[in-house]
């Protein structure tokens, strides 16, 4: 191979309600495509939906949808990808796993939150969907995101790469914002983004989402109503769109939003909430300096089992320095909620942990020369 060879990366993606997913994949290509001097790099994308494929194409990605398995096995193969990423490779059935480790290329998974070895070798299991066979073969290259996971050094099966590279607050954009929904200058915004997935994943583990979810609105904006600033909270989720007004609380429940808008309203907040730690809209306001507060149960509690990454029991490990760094209150403690809101709404978020943080995930090596030494390009 030389410099002028053109080089395909297939991505495949399969879970439609995952808004991490899309991002993970949509960034990477977007990389490759921002660094690609020397080689050329073409990016094509396989969807199991129809909303993937039009989300893709809509970011000027060239992305086929195939809904039956012998299209989209021999689809793969007629496409010749010198690498393939799976978007997660947990998630596929056995027979395609089987199928992609016949392929004899590169097979690389985004690995987001990299405790799927520990999870799944956990001899205590929660339930039947970890199993051993959910463990990567040690061929499957891992694509490790930063943030979620903590900028290591890389190895041979496991790489580090930045998933937010230029991520950061945006006057023009903010102005954008408050024009658009009439906003005061000195109101403060909070964001908060409930995806698919969590709601349809609440009934598997015994819980009402409508109940889990209203006691936690309106909890919120009871606490919201007390706050000195004018605020108004985006709650973007399946749940229903209308306007709340009371008080100095203004609540906007907005449905699915275009990429690039929900984007500019999440840097755009003042602060940003979330039941799950790892969520990619909140690890992203992380690297853009904005404050979070990640509502979690660390305690027995009739109503709700522990968790961090809501509603699942798997807990994200305390040990990493994302975790850390995230503002974090108990779900269920109105003090220490209402006295975390006040910081942070208060605070100008200057933390030099955050900033060392940012600037070692800044210091991982890009991703084109990741994807170079996995596929081997010669340079």
């Amino acid at each position: 191979m030389t410099n002028q060879d053109n080089f395909k990366v297939l991505f495949i993606i399969t879970i439609k309600d995952s808004f991490g997913e899309r991002t993970h994949a949509l960034s990477l290509i977007k990389q490759l495509k921002q660094l690609s001097k020397q080689n050329n790099f073409n990016s094509v994308v396989f969807v199991g939906n129809v909303d993937l494929k039009t989300f893709f194409q809509k970011q000027g990605i060239k992305t086929f949808f195939y809904d039956k398995y012998e299209n989209f096995t021999a689809s793969i193969i007629n496409e010749k990808p010198n690498l393939i990423v799976c978007c997660e490779y947990y998630h596929f059935v056995e027979e395609f796993r089987q199928f992609l480790l016949a392929q004899k290329i590169p097979i690389a998974t985004i690995d987001g939150t990299s405790i799927g070895d520990e999870i799944n070798s956990n001899p205590f299991k929660i339930n039947s969907l970890y199993n051993k066979n959910n463990i990567l073969p040690s061929s499957i290259i891992k694509l490790r995101p930063c943030p979620i996971n903590d900028p290591l050094s890389n190895t041979e099966n496991i790489k580090y790469w930045n998933l937010f590279p230029k991520t950061t607050k945006n006057i023009l954009n903010t102005e954008f914002i408050k024009e658009y929904y009439k906003i005061c200058e000195n109101e403060k915004i909070i964001f908060m983004a409930i995806s698919g997935w969590e709601l349809s994943s609440t009934k598997f583990w015994g819980i009402d989402p409508n109940n889990f979810y209203n006691t936690l609105f309106n909890t919120l904006f009871s606490m919201f109503q007390t706050q000195k600033y004018k605020i108004t909270f985006f709650i973007i989720s399946p749940f229903k769109q209308q306007i709340i007004k009371n008080k100095n609380l203004t609540v906007h429940f907005l449905n699915i939003l275009e990429y690039d808008f929900y984007q500019k309203l999440l840097l755009s907040s003042d602060l940003v909430l979330s039941t799950n730690i790892i969520q990619t809209s909140m690890s992203q306001a992380l690297m853009a300096k904005i404050n979070t507060l990640a509502l979690i149960n660390t305690k027995e509690n009739l109503f709700v089992h522990k968790f961090n990454i809501f509603p699942l029991k798997v807990l994200f490990p305390k040990t990493r320095e994302y975790y850390q760094l995230i503002n974090k209150a108990e779900i269920f403690d109105e003090k220490d909620i209402l006295e975390k809101i006040n910081l942070s709404l208060s605070s100008d978020n200057k933390n030099q942990n955050i900033d060392n943080f940012i600037i070692k995930i800044n210091n991982l090596e890009n991703i084109q020369d990741i994807i170079k030494k996995i596929i081997k390009i010669q340079v």
